[in-house]
């Protein structure tokens, strides 16, 4: 929300732009967006840092960009603060192909086409900026990180990857250290969208068999249900598949799929806020 209560919106898109549009609560009318102009090709993600002063985008020219969201008016497009290109390490062709904020700030994580996950402080000069893990199926010559989510109550991240895996890690500590317990695996389709719930205690997956769009009915969901309390152990797991509508998991009722699964492949997830058991999905057939 803005100073004013009114919600904002931010979505990428494939011509170098991003928009934002501000919305007034309780069925407001949808305000003209304001256009973020700076990347030279693909905005590939986008998110606002907790305290909604910062927006972060990242593309597939290889940068990071940061913007000031108080500067975002209906009239004016918003200010570039920041440009750090996070491929100066490495192979400028690689694209940045997901970012976001830790539930603190503190840290900004990123994924890339190759399949290294980044990590720095943007607030902290003190804090080199390195890569903390990666996503490799070299079985099946897969590789890139497609979806980020900090877990808003611990802040560890959670990164999901075209080998079908979720990899779990520790921001706090260095890169050999940051792996948190084995990958979590939904096999070999790739995985689009993750969200953790709102008190940390779930964390699913969606996705789809990839051949350019989502394969017809390839689509998925998987749900895994966290300990509260000491190691980082998963205590329960759902997976829905939409090629047959089944589901199945250790400890789980059956789940009627169609509702979450749509007619192709899960492109996005979210749950509701907190004391409101609810899990939405978007799919690529719209």
């Amino acid at each position: 929300d803005d100073p004013d209560g009114n919600f904002i919106f931010a979505a990428t898109s494939a011509g170098g732009t991003a928009r934002v549009w501000q919305m007034e609560p309780l069925g407001g009318d949808l305000a003209q967006s304001a256009i973020l102009r700076g990347h030279d090709s693909y905005v590939r993600g986008i998110a606002f840092a907790p305290d909604g002063e910062t927006l972060v985008s990242s593309g597939e020219d290889g940068t990071v960009r940061f913007w000031g969201t108080g500067s975002i008016e209906i009239t004016s497009n918003p200010t570039l603060i920041d440009d750090p290109n996070v491929s100066d390490e490495a192979d400028e062709s690689w694209k940045i192909t997901a970012v976001g904020f830790s539930p603190d700030g503190r840290f900004v994580a990123a994924g890339d086409d190759q399949g290294n996950v980044w990590l720095w402080s943007p607030g902290d000069p003190s804090f080199t900026r390195r890569i903390i893990g990666q996503h490799r199926d070299d079985e099946a010559k897969r590789t890139g990180v497609t979806t980020l989510a900090f877990d808003p109550t611990t802040g560890r991240l959670a990164s999901g990857g075209m080998d079908g895996a979720v990899h779990l890690w520790d921001p706090l500590k260095e890169p050999a250290e940051a792996a948190i317990n084995p990958p979590l695996a939904v096999g070999a389709l790739p995985i689009r969208s993750l969200t953790w719930a709102p008190d940390g205690t779930m964390l699913a997956a969606g996705g789809c068999e990839l051949a350019g769009p989502c394969k017809l009915d390839s689509g998925y969901i998987a749900v895994w249900t966290m300990a509260k309390e000491g190691p980082f152990l998963v205590t329960d797991t759902s997976l829905v598949r939409c090629d047959t509508g089944s589901s199945s998991g250790q400890g789980s009722e059956s789940v009627n799929a169609d509702p979450l699964c749509g007619n192709k492949g899960v492109a996005s997830l979210a749950f509701g806020p907190a004391g409101l058991p609810i899990l939405a999905s978007g799919h690529a057939d719209g």
